[in-house]
């Protein structure tokens, strides 16, 4: 029944592209991951000039990216993690090319003093052992005075690959918070662990987790750093600042760190039998021109 109402939905969302595509062969229905949604919105401009192909992007999450292009609603799928056997099970004619990859980072308000987060501290906060901003060790040459506020902790929505990455990189398990549509629990992974009596807020788009964390002191939420430096070139961002992670900063001066650790797979999802037009963007993203606009805009190459 879950999946039923999960596939009903999508297709509502998508019936008025449908009918477009299907009179029109000169573009692209491309669903899912909002992190690659960023990306695509500047890319699809001079992909049309050069190509004659419009795009049509529907950010809407790479759970649904991935059912879209399963049951033929979209050209492409876009998902910002990898196929779950799940999926590849259920689905063994879908394929999945990477075209780069993306950083997650740590958002806080610039208020805020504190500057890095190790491993064992994201942790800790959202498993609710480190509840305090005063609970996070600093190096000892640090001489300011550390936030006194409650931790409020922000994450994406399960349905986001950024939220698939960030419990597979870290070793957690979420779950909705007694039921409560916009609240999270976490905890570590294993029968042994209890999930946290600390929620988490759920957010969807970038705009939302912006607008939190610019105006508590106290939130943390962690984002693509892609969707990040695009959305700042319309925003005013100087209320938000990104933390390094490990003692490694996601961006040294305005290029990307390559030794920053967190980073998850930017992949395309096509089926057994991809139109030329998807033939023709796959070749693009991998092509030096396009590998350049990835990194222009916050993204990792492959390379």
């Amino acid at each position: 029944m879950t999946r039923l109402l999960m596939l009903l939905g999508i297709i509502i969302v998508l019936i008025l592209p449908l009918k477009t595509r299907a009179m029109d062969d000169t573009q692209l229905f491309i669903v899912g991951s909002t992190s690659m949604a960023q990306v695509l919105e500047v890319v699809k401009h001079q992909f049309h000039q050069d190509k004659g192909i419009k795009i049509l992007v529907r950010p809407i999450g790479s759970d649904k990216g991935v059912v879209s292009i399963a049951e033929g609603l979209s050209d492409i799928g876009i998902v910002s993690r990898f196929l779950t056997e799940q999926e590849t099970s259920k689905w063994p004619y879908l394929t999945q090319i990477a075209i780069g990859q993306d950083a997650i980072v740590f958002l806080v308000n610039a208020q805020n003093p504190i500057t890095n987060l190790n491993a064992a501290e994201v942790r800790g906060m959202y498993t609710g052992a480190l509840l305090n901003w005063q609970d996070i060790a600093q190096p000892p040459d640090n001489h300011y005075k550390a936030l006194d506020d409650d931790i409020m902790l922000l994450s994406k929505a399960k349905r986001h690959g950024t939220h698939s990455a960030f419990i597979d990189y870290f070793g957690l398990n979420s779950s909705l918070a007694n039921g409560q549509q916009n609240k999270l629990t976490f905890k570590k992974e294993g029968i042994n662990n209890l999930y946290a009596k600390k929620h988490t807020y759920i957010f969807n788009k970038i705009h939302q987790a912006f607008g939190s964390v610019s105006r508590q002191t106290n939130a943390i939420a962690f984002e693509s750093l892609g969707a990040f430096t695009i959305f700042s070139r319309s925003q005013n961002t100087a209320f938000i600042k990104i933390l390094s992670l490990n003692q490694r900063a996601p961006m040294i001066g305005r290029r990307i760190n390559p030794n920053y650790e967190f980073k998850r797979p930017l992949n395309i999802i096509i089926n057994q039998h991809p139109s030329k037009q998807t033939t023709q963007f796959i070749e693009y993203m991998l092509s030096t021109k396009g590998q350049k606009m990835l990194t222009d805009n916050g993204y990792f190459p492959l390379d």
